[in-house]
């Protein structure tokens, strides 16, 4: 009986293990080619620790960011927004290229606003941008109060995409 329950264990161990890495983007950090002010990091959602980069936003209120990724499946941004009130959240993504677009599926991004609270990270907002080759769209998102914010980026079509990411925040 022992034997079974240790099997069962580190079966699931290593399912939940492949489950975490299997939509996961094939190079662990993709940043903007000019890095430096306005540039975002993002990190893939393998589950793997990173190192947290917190923007403290308060007094500015308002900024923007842009990257590019590939991914086939999501993304969270590297850096983190520390607002002292409510933040509004403008993701506009532009799609360069998609391993799907000739079965002409009709799939979208995911964009999640995230607030960190004391269990980790958890959505407040989210929306839906159209995957579609040299089509660009936006989201608006809107934050629930003071807090640290990040976004999440996911598409679920299982097909390698590439697109452009601008941010823009203010509160």
């Amino acid at each position: 009986m022992l034997k079974k329950f240790t099997f069962f264990i580190i079966a699931t161990m290593v399912s939940l293990g492949c489950f975490t890495t299997a939509f996961a983007v094939e190079t662990p950090y993709l940043t903007d080619v000019n890095e430096g002010a306005g540039s975002i990091t993002l990190i893939e959602d393998n589950g793997e620790e990173y190192e947290e980069e917190i923007i403290n936003v308060k007094g500015r209120g308002s900024g923007t960011y842009e990257t590019s990724f590939t991914i086939t499946g999501g993304v969270y941004t590297k850096q983190s927004w520390k607002t002292d009130d409510e933040p509004t959240f403008n993701v506009t993504i532009t799609t360069t290229s998609f391993e799907g677009e000739d079965l002409n599926l009709n799939s979208s991004y995911t964009v999640f606003l995230e607030k960190k609270g004391a269990l980790g990270y958890a959505p407040v907002d989210e929306g839906d941008i159209l995957i579609k080759e040299g089509y660009t769209d936006s989201v608006k998102l809107t934050g629930d109060g003071a807090g640290t914010y990040r976004l999440y980026i996911r598409s679920y079509t299982g097909f390698e995409v590439s697109g452009d990411l601008y941010v823009k925040f203010s509160y």
